[in-house]
């Protein structure tokens, strides 16, 4: 009696120990996606998807499932599918194609698409003309010819748009020139004028907004400004049902699954949308099943956590005499290498430099070998360059003795995990020095130097964006041959595998075929990422569209590009008094095109553009680029900057990426006001000793803000919201539950006074304040500030 009662009592605790709670969700042991899926962004018709983006062992997938009102067409075994419009009515603006792999569900947010037919007519009666074109953002600022209607002597073109504004200019004649019919047009930041056209309507005031509420041990609670009709929120890359999800008129509830407790770092994502379109979207990070409030506790690879810090390695600091190449003949001493190397950026990380400054992520540039000798020419003053900047190569992983050897990379390397920090290898991917090997051996492996039109084929960035050379010794790899980009994909790979490095800034990523992007992306995931369970971030440099620039990005391709619109806005606003709410503009278009909780890098600067001390300072103009701005390096280079407003602008410039989603880049020495010209006036040895009184006020200032920003949830995972922008003012709130940030951006030459709408949680919590200004009096309804002449304000808890 007494065994029959033991394994009565034995089968009895078996059978509950091996029942699911009810909410628990049924999750496989590893994904079989890594990271999180990005949602796929329906265009109008047609949209072709890649399940190898998602999958990378594709033998893994079962079936896919339906979307109401659109068909589901496989096109080979690698599971490429279409994803065809057959019924625009049903197509919801929240969809989600659910994929069957190894038994388990996982589903991928599809977002419906929102761009319009446009049809532009040019109609000027009284007037003849033998050809019109269209150059704008619509073009990408490539001109395009507008047919001839003799009907009613009109010019047309036909475009597919997402609604809003767009600058453009015309070509009349081959003369361009603002729109002579259309009265519209705005600063286009460089001195001059576009005219604006605006496509259909947008409801920005009626979306839907989520916030971050609440939670506790079991439940997150989302709050709703504007009524919703579609609630999607994922646990991973697994969509929650009902079961997990209620909706109210003004809060998401959403349960935590029980076995969310297994999970060292996981993720929920949360979209909603009603009549007028999609909200912001949310991203939680979860540890152990709860909400991270820590930002000590994120992994090194979590990159929403990351402060950049752009270095050129000949230009920082030099650790070794013995590896300094003798000056060549021909260059002068701004072409020259100036003996900057790797062992250099090891000593300045040992004595606390970027500890001090919070930075915890180094992009240095590229380290390969480059070519010996002197090539280019300029004329005024005569000189050629050397490969100082590391972009002339002639090997893809070879380390050039000029900069460091092998041992110095991984001492690098190490002491930068020591400290809990990561590093990014500059890898140029689109060209290489014609003394590189293969280029001798196989010319044919590359794009040709002449058009079938006879013209050199350098510098069409645009109009031969895929095939131009950057010069005539540069010859570009044709990146769309099978054994070209896996070549090239299998050298990134071998960096990351090599020395452990921790990802990768692209050069000219947009002149390179998505096949290269989308190989390397799958060959890291398969032997690097999965194996390893870690992040290899990838960054890209496109010039262009948020259009064009989120064409790289995603799942199968790069996780982040650099946002250079936004930054030109801010740059006019800052330099060209041109007005926050164009800033804004640009802002929302990039939350509209990267999400809301976007890894995009927001730069100080690059090397590639004139030193922001310069234009904030009015060293140099802002509509002066390319070759003339070059000039002014050569022949009248910038001095150091006295002026203290140009010092306090900066500033701002400092509080506005730290403080926006994204991941912030500072360019070295803009942290002490580097001033510059076009290359190389703008690549100038790094000071470190010797600053003025006002390098070091925005050194600390810059420091305060990086360190702010790393230390504070609501600017690495907050929410945001607009409160106030005008002419001179701007203002938004960064919010994560409980916690806030209110940022205020003073640009005019006087002190503001500003009250703006509060909640009660402002008034139950103690207050701090960073930057130029003061809390003048708040309660559970207002706040009023003080913010002094250009200058920054934070109010946070």
């Amino acid at each position: 009696m007494r065994r029959l009662y033991f394994l009565f009592f034995s089968v009895l605790v078996l059978t509950f120990a091996c029942q699911k709670s009810k909410y628990s969700l049924s999750l496989p042991k590893k994904s079989q996606i890594f990271g999180l899926a990005s949602p796929i962004k329906l265009k109008p018709y047609v949209t072709t998807v890649y399940l190898s983006d998602y999958f990378p062992d594709t033998k893994v997938i079962d079936s896919i499932g339906r979307i109401p009102g659109i068909d589901i067409i496989p096109m080979n075994r690698d599971w490429i599918v279409l994803l065809k419009i057959n019924q625009p009515d049903s197509v919801k603006w929240l969809n989600k194609l659910d994929v069957w792999a190894n038994g388990y569900k996982y589903s991928i947010p599809v977002f419906k698409s929102t761009k319009i037919k446009y049809s532009f007519k040019f109609k000027q009666p009284g007037k003849r003309y033998k050809s019109v074109q269209i150059r704008g953002e619509m073009t990408n600022w490539q001109a395009k010819n507008l047919a001839y209607f003799a009907a009613d002597s009109s010019w047309n073109a036909g475009f597919t748009l997402e609604p809003g504004q767009y600058q453009y200019l015309l070509i009349i004649d081959g003369k361009e020139q603002l729109d002579p019919t259309n009265p519209n047009k705005v600063p286009n930041g460089f001195g001059g004028y576009n005219s604006v056209l605006k496509v259909g309507q947008t409801y920005p005031d009626s979306l839907p907004q989520l916030y971050t509420k609440s939670f506790n041990h079991k439940q997150i609670t989302i709050g709703i400004k504007n009524h919703v009709k579609q609630v999607q929120v994922y646990f991973e890359n697994f969509a929650l049902d009902s079961s997990f999800v209620q909706i109210t008129d003004s809060t998401i509830d959403i349960r935590i699954p029980d076995n969310a407790k297994h999970y060292k770092l996981a993720y929920v994502r949360v979209y909603a949308a009603n009549d007028y379109g999609l909200s912001n979207d949310i991203l939680i990070p979860l540890q152990k099943g709860k909400p991270v409030t820590d930002p000590k506790s994120l992994p090194r690879d979590d990159f929403h956590a990351a402060v950049i810090y752009n270095i050129m390695v000949d230009r920082f600091y030099d650790g070794n005499h013995k590896n300094d190449p003798k000056p060549l003949d021909s260059v002068l001493p701004p072409a020259q290498y100036h003996g900057g190397d790797l062992q250099g950026i090891t000593l300045v990380l040992r004595l606390g430099y970027f500890d001090t400054l919070g930075v915890n992520t180094l992009w240095i540039s590229p380290i390969v070998q480059n070519v010996q000798g002197a090539w280019g020419l300029w004329k005024k003053p005569r000189t050629r360059f050397s490969a100082y900047h590391g972009y002339w190569p002639v090997s893809l992983t070879k380390i050039d003795k000029r900069l460091g050897d092998s041992a110095s990379l991984v001492q690098l390397v190490n002491k930068l995990h020591e400290s809990n920090k990561n590093l990014l290898l500059d890898f140029v991917a689109h060209h290489v020095h014609k003394d590189y090997y293969l280029y001798r051996k196989h010319p044919e492996y590359f794009t040709s130097l002449y058009l079938p039109d006879g013209r050199l084929n350098t510098e069409l960035w645009d109009e031969q964006r895929l095939t131009t050379w950057f010069d005539v010794f540069l010859p570009t790899f044709n990146t769309a041959l099978l054994k070209i980009y896996n070549m090239i994909a299998d050298s990134a790979v071998w960096w990351i595998k090599t020395y452990n490095l921790d990802g990768f800034r692209h050069d000219a990523a947009k002149h390179v075929h998505l096949e290269l992007w989308r190989a390397l992306t799958r060959k890291l995931k398969l032997q690097v990422e999965i194996p390893q369970n870690r992040h290899v971030y990838q960054i890209g440099e496109t010039y262009g569209t948020p259009e064009l620039i989120s064409s790289y990005l995603g799942s199968g391709l790069l996780d982040a590009q650099f946002d250079f619109n936004v930054y030109d806005k801010l740059k006019a606003a800052l330099a060209g008094n041109q007005s926050f709410k164009t800033l804004q503009k640009e802002l929302n278009r990039s939350f509209k095109y990267y999400g809301w909780h976007n890894l995009m890098g927001y730069i100080t600067g690059n090397q590639d553009q004139g030193r922001i001390i310069s234009y904030l300072a009015g060293q140099i103009p802002l509509n002066v680029w390319g070759n003339d701005l070059k000039a002014i390096g050569w022949q009248n280079p910038p001095g150091p900057v006295t002026d203290f407003k140009a010092y306090k602008k900066l500033s701002l410039v400092f509080a506005f990426i730290s403080t926006i989603p994204g991941v912030p880049v500072v360019y070295y020495g803009d942290e002490i006001g580097l001033p510059g010209a076009g290359d190389p006036d703008n690549r100038r040895d790094m000071k470190f000793a010797n600053l003025s009184k006002q390098q070091l006020w925005l050194r600390q200032n810059a420091a305060k803000l990086i360190h702010l920003r790393r230390s504070h949830m609501p600017l690495i995972y907050g929410d945001f919201q607009w409160i106030y922008v005008d002419d001179n003012l701007m203002v938004y709130k960064r919010s994560y539950f409980n916690q806030f940030a209110i940022i205020f951006l003073n640009k005019s030459d006087s002190s503001i006074d500003k009250t703006i709408k509060t909640d009660n949680a402002l008034y139950y919590n103690d207050l701090h304040v960073l930057g130029d200004g003061k809390i003048l009096a708040y309660d559970a309804h207002e706040l009023k500030v003080e913010v002094e002449p250009n200058s920054y304000l934070i109010v946070y808890n």
